[in-house]
């Protein structure tokens, strides 16, 4: 197999991509396993984690990476966002974590 190319996608994302490949009978026991963990884990549909990144990348200035990270973890908390965010050495305004942690309350 020869990778093309890459890019990050949010564990909704690739819930609906092995969901397909499951119902046309492509799929493998490790993304069974993926699917899996998806359905598990998955905190919001394909189009509200994409709207969520793509505010989380305009208003507040975040790489697409840690806009997915955020997304994917749904972080109830604002130390639980300082620790994803520490990880990139990014620092939000306090007023900016409130924002944030209140996309993910409702």
């Amino acid at each position: 197999m020869k990778i093309i190319s890459s890019k990050s996608i949010s564990i909704p994302e690739v819930q609906d991509i092995l969901s397909k490949r499951e119902k046309d009978g492509e799929i493998e026991y490790e993304q069974q396993n993926a699917v899996e963990y998806c359905t598990l884990f998955s905190k919001s549909s394909k189009s509200d984690s994409e709207k969520t990144i793509k505010e989380l990348i305009g208003n507040y200035s975040l790489d697409r990476e840690t806009a997915i990270k955020i997304v994917d973890i749904a972080p109830k908390n604002i130390d639980l966002l300082k620790t994803i965010l520490l990880k990139d050495k990014i620092e939000l305004k306090e007023e900016e974590l409130v924002s944030i942690v209140k996309m993910f309350s409702k």
